[in-house]
């Protein structure tokens, strides 16, 4: 035996001595392990570093460049953690046929030729190797690298249609009719291949037929070195080419309403951070129905692309998940075929934090940035945990908000409903704050022939959630069926908000218990399962400014049998609804149920009795802002996450203080859980898997150059960065216990 399995003999053999004599456990608290968090905003990554270094922060929360890892590495207070990660970055190309700056004007890129070559015009492997530092895996397709095998395999490297070539693009160019002018290309390079000494044209058949090209509005990124290395690479390849060029150069702030707001550009470099099934982020990035201002997709336009709509519905709406898989592959092979966009990179990174943080969970596609870490890591001396991330968020509005930046402060703040991931296996499903989820199948009378078979779900809820009162940290409601319904609904009715993809589709609700709800699909697809579980809002939040009105009243005379109302208004929650002072029931008699007269979802009433109806109802009006409605932040924070703001300044500079929620569903984790994953009585419990795991990365480190086998989820005890028999014993000492068994 060598001496390497002689050590680990012994070590496991000192791990069953000391799971024999330690103590049972005493019942968790709820909430984080920590008291205190402080987030810091950023305006890059190499300032969130280098606060870092300088002990400002305990976490950059961000991968860092090649360059920083270099000195992370030689840093023995700095630990990293290896991330594949779960997004995808991308030179994003307006398809529409115009845009404000020329309106009523074709734009080039509007011309699947004129994409093709701006897709020869870029040099992937430059940006993996150059921009990047060797730091993320290229992609040929928007899907995220570990998901790779969602992709259409025959139009990736090898076989990626539109590998660098200028010569190819120039060729492309002259066939689609950008032929070269008379005006001299101030950026010609004789040096390179098929630079064009002339500005390039019009083509024949376009309204300025002949005249040079106006310039193209090229928005490139900051505050990300590597998208800004290779938005100027591509900008700079595109002006040797003959077309001209305004690139507009700023940080997220600076081109957000320019881009997602207006669709006012022609390139952006872009970049998303996005869920695990492929089919459902290409329907949701990419499918005209979200093409609206600050909606997700700001690329295919409406109308411009019907053949991608039908592929990304046929993603959207599978019978079984091997379809999902035949479409996701057709749709992303038809998008790399006609050059919707130019995918670049996955992140293949590391992201740092100070070894006195202990307890971080770096799960599989998102690194540290998700609640397991801020539910269990802390600091030995029980000061705030610090975090950084490196941009302030543009919005703080848990209906709107869109960008990354605004979901790393407000998923610390409010509860989602669904279905939990493992940290480390993204393909299993698991309950959280949902204990029940039962899928089945309801028969629409109404529907169209063929069109009658729908997805049903019901969902049960744990019972010992609460909103929090911002600031004070009070309790307030409950979280229940009823917030589950309002929630729903509230975000159905807004019709533009962020989570509308998750709710477009919801036919009705059927409230059958405090804390279970029936969700009524108008469709059928293997996906349902996964949808409609926005963030749960309170109705002390929704009853606030100006989200809704919470006194309607309408009445009216009733003849029945069954019909809407025809409110004009947003409705989607129903105080009371009687006929002559009697109530009827909510369920039987009555529901909210999509495609109203008016367009929006409205209320159904099926009854014999007759008489006066009287309605009391809240209606969804205008939740846009800052914040929501623009409330002040300390209403409008109001949440039923595992934290609540004490404190918070926007803008890059600026910072949110928050303090742990002891009203969050979920008890303080046992030090010694690693694997994360419940059991069959819907507890996490510290038994043999976590021990195998915690040895099989018994002496590594994730200082300097992280070992093979480091695994910073077994890092519990000090010294933080390594994995020694300290960690070992914080593991074992737990053996055989369990914490958050659903009440």
């Amino acid at each position: 035996m060598n001496t390497k399995n002689v050590s680990i003999a012994i070590l496991f053999a000192s791990i069953l001595l000391m799971i024999s004599v330690f103590p049972l456990p005493t019942l968790a608290e709820k909430g984080p392990r920590s008291d205190d968090l402080i987030i810091y905003y950023y305006g890059d990554v190499e300032s969130a570093y280098a606060a870092l270094k300088a002990n400002q922060i305990d976490a950059v929360g961000y991968e860092i460049t090649a360059d920083l890892y270099v000195d992370a590495s030689a840093d023995a207070n700095i630990v990293l953690g290896a991330v594949a990660d779960m997004g995808f970055y991308e030179h994003d190309i307006n398809n529409n046929y115009s845009i404000d700056t020329y309106p009523g004007v074709r734009s080039p890129t509007n011309y699947v030729g004129f994409r093709q070559a701006m897709a020869w015009l870029t040099d992937k492997e430059w940006v993996v190797d150059e921009a990047c530092g060797g730091f993320a895996e290229r992609n040929d397709q928007m899907i995220a690298s570990p998901f790779r095998g969602w992709g259409n395999q025959t139009m990736m490297a090898p076989y990626y249609p539109y590998e660098y070539d200028p010569i190819a693009a120039a060729a492309v160019l002259d066939a689609e009719g950008f032929l070269q002018g008379t005006t001299p290309n101030p950026y010609y390079d004789a040096a390179f291949p098929g630079s064009a000494e002339y500005i390039r044209i019009y083509p024949v058949g376009h309204s300025k037929a002949g005249l040079d090209l106006d310039d193209l509005i090229l928005c490139v990124r900051t505050d990300d070195t590597r998208r800004l290395q290779a938005g100027r690479l591509t900008y700079g390849n595109m002006r040797k080419a003959g077309i001209p060029v305004n690139a507009l150069e700023a940080d997220m702030g600076g081109l957000y309403d320019q881009v997602m707001g207006a669709f006012n550009y022609h390139m952006y470099t872009g970049g998303w951070s996005v869920g695990r099934f492929p089919p459902i982020t290409l329907h949701g990035l990419y499918h005209s129905d979200f093409t609206f201002p600050y909606g997700p997709n700001y690329v295919t336009g409406n109308g411009t692309h019907p053949y991608l709509d039908t592929l990304l519905e046929g993603c959207r709406y599978p019978d079984t998940y091997d379809e999902a898989i035949t479409y996701c592959k057709l749709a992303s092979g038809y998008m790399t075929e006609i050059c919707v966009n130019i995918p670049l990179f996955s992140a293949r990174s590391f992201w740092p934090w100070r070894k006195s943080l202990i307890g971080v969970v770096n799960m599989a596609g998102s690194g540290p940035e998700q609640g397991y870490t801020f539910m269990n890591a802390y600091k030995v001396d029980d000061s705030a945990i610090r975090y950084g991330p490196k941009g302030a968020p543009t919005a703080m509005n848990i209906m709107y908000s869109s960008w990354y930046y605004d979901y790393q402060n407000l998923d610390r703040m409010n509860l989602y409903g669904g279905v939990d991931v493992p940290p480390y296996d993204l393909s299993a499903d698991q309950d959280g704050f949902v204990t029940e989820r039962l899928v089945e199948t309801w028969w629409d009378t109404a529907a169209p022939p063929g069109d009658e078979n729908k997805t049903k779900v019901t969902y049960t809820f744990r019972t010992d959630a609460y909103f929090v009162e911002p600031v004070t940290g009070n309790q307030l409601e409950n979280v229940d069926a009823t917030n589950a319904y309002v929630s729903i609904w509230f975000d159905f009715q807004l019709g533009d908000g962020w989570f509308y993809v998750d709710v477009e589709d919801v036919h009705h609700l059927n409230i059958i218990g405090s804390h279970t709800i029936e969700i009524f699909f108008d469709s059928y697809s293997y996906w349902n399962a996964y949808y409609s579980t926005p963030p749960f809002k309170s109705f002390n939040l929704l009853g606030k400014g100006s989200l809704s009105n919470t006194s309607r009243a309408w009445s009216g005379s009733w003849t029945g049998p069954a019909g809407f109302l025809g409110l004009s208004h947003k409705v989607y929650w129903v105080v009371d609804i009687s006929i002559d002072a009697v109530s009827l029931t909510r369920g039987s008699e009555w529901h909210i149920e999509r495609g109203g007269p008016l367009g929006h979802a409205d209320v159904w009433v099926n009854t014999t009795r007759t008489g006066t109806l009287v309605i009391n109802y809240w209606s969804a009006e205008d939740a846009k802002g800052f914040t929501p409605g623009n409330l002040p932040w300390q209403e409008s924070f109001e949440g039923a996450g595992s934290w609540y703001a004490t404190a918070f300044t926007s803008g890059i500079g600026g910072s949110i203080t928050l303090k742990k929620s002891a009203f969050f569903y979920m008890e303080k984790p046992l030090l010694g859980e690693i694997d994360w994953v419940k059991k069959t009585d819907g507890a996490y419990k510290v038994d043999i898997y976590d021990i195998v795991l915690a040895a099989g990365a018994y002496g590594s480190q994730g200082t300097g150059v992280p070992s093979s086998n480091w695994f910073a989820g077994a890092d519990l005890a000090p010294e933080g960065g390594k994995i020694d028999i300290y960690d070992i014993v914080t593991i074992a000492s737990r053996y055989g216990q369990s914490f958050d068994l659903p009440p």
